[in-house]
């Protein structure tokens, strides 16, 4: 039997996925939510404001993109494979709050190890 979660993304967040996503698309690499936030969406948390992107392509470029649209900043991991974007990002609650969110991008990969 397979029981399926809906995952609710907050209302704030969602014009910067969607931006990330327009982004991404641009440059005909999709990009995905990942990681923590999605666990925390799962589980109900809403305040979430750090996010794990990963990007079929090169993540490290995406970011570089995003940065740039965003007026953000970024830093690149090249030993990783990854990169950090810092945005401002205003928050539509009761008050237009402006927060600082962070944007950890990487590239998906696949693994396989021994049994």
């Amino acid at each position: 039997m397979s029981h399926a979660h809906r995952i609710v993304v907050p209302g704030p967040v969602r014009p910067l996925l969607r931006e990330i996503g327009r982004i991404a698309e641009a440059h005909r690499m999709p990009a995905y939510a990942v990681g923590g936030c999605v666990r925390d969406w799962l589980l109900g948390n809403r305040e979430t404001v750090d996010l794990d992107v990963t990007v079929e392509g090169n993540g490290m470029e995406v970011a570089q993109a995003t940065a740039r649209a965003l007026n953000g900043t970024v830093q690149l991991h090249q030993q990783f494979g990854t990169a950090t974007v810092i945005v401002q990002h205003t928050a539509y609650s009761r008050q237009h709050t402006t927060k600082t969110v962070r944007v950890d991008f990487a590239t998906c990969r696949k693994e396989t190890y021994a049994k």
